[in-house]
């Protein structure tokens, strides 16, 4: 904040200068006022654009009542009968939005300290969780989604994105068996079932990774990471009317064409000729 006001007065007395400039040249030199004026006018105008945009970039928070909306789920009973506290926590995770991970977090553990109740608490370390992951910090979330299933073991949200951490600590065991206690909570958790598919590919169980994929796009039929495995696959091995159909989807949905069929040439080489797949339903 100090920052941003000293770098409008700055540019204010800049503006200042070059107008005074304009004018001494003027009357000191006898130059006509129509030669500089264009530059004159383009160096202000710069200056005020670069105050205006200083201005409204300190001012442009985003109102609490996006995240009550945005995590309804996650937000749902959680300090009901303590507005001060609930709006406490909704600045901490506006904070985490604002990637203000070092601010964050000691809020966060601020809230912790209050001894909230179990969902209240469950709720805190969600987005804890969340926050210590795009930090890049993996075991500390560990340790928070972990928190969040000892306080209310049926948050297949939870489970879903603790899967995701063990599996990229290449745990597939523990991820594996995240993602299928998620389903067994909510059969229709695309994501889980999508990233159990993604396990599955990332083990070479194609044949797994067909089945969950079709499953997560009978929930959501254009959910683009479910349509550009299943091109992945059945590019690689060879199923082209299957490969086109998936292909369309996933490219409606934003995927890379190139990505898709360099992967899929990979699933190709790593296959032996004879090998079937399960085919569209």
């Amino acid at each position: 904040m100090k920052l941003k006001k000293a770098l409008i007065v700055i540019f204010i007395l800049l503006a200042i200068a070059s107008i005074g400039f304009y004018v001494y040249d003027i009357t000191a030199n006898g130059t006509p006022y129509t030669e500089n004026l264009f530059k004159v006018v383009i160096v202000v105008v710069s200056f005020g654009a670069s105050i205006a945009k200083l201005l409204s970039g300190s001012t442009s928070k985003t109102p609490l009542s996006f995240y009550e909306k945005h995590y309804a789920k996650e937000l749902e009973g959680v300090f009901t009968r303590d507005p001060k506290t609930r709006k406490k926590l909704l600045e901490a995770i506006r904070l985490f939005n604002e990637n203000k991970y070092s601010k964050a977090i000691p809020a966060f553990e601020k809230l912790k300290g209050l001894r909230p109740s179990k969902r209240d608490l469950s709720a805190i370390c969600f987005f804890s969780a969340l926050c210590y992951d795009e930090w890049g910090l993996t075991d500390e979330a560990i340790k928070e989604y972990c928190q969040v299933l000892a306080n209310d073991p049926q948050n297949d949200t939870a489970l879903s994105n603790l899967g995701i951490l063990y599996a990229n600590k290449s745990d597939f065991a523990n991820a594996e068996e995240c993602y299928q206690k998620a389903i067994e909570i909510n059969p229709k958790n695309h994501f889980a079932i999508n990233n159990l598919a993604q396990l599955y590919y990332r083990e070479g169980e194609y044949e797994g990774a067909v089945e969950y994929s079709l499953n997560a796009l009978e929930i959501c039929p254009n959910f683009k990471p479910s349509a550009s495995l299943l091109a992945i696959i059945y590019g690689g091995y060879g199923y082209e009317k299957e490969y086109g159909k998936y292909l369309k989807i996933a490219i409606q949905e934003g995927a890379d064409k190139e990505t898709i069929e360099m992967l899929a040439e990979a699933v190709s080489e790593s296959i032996d000729e004879d090998q079937t797949l399960l085919v569209d339903r």
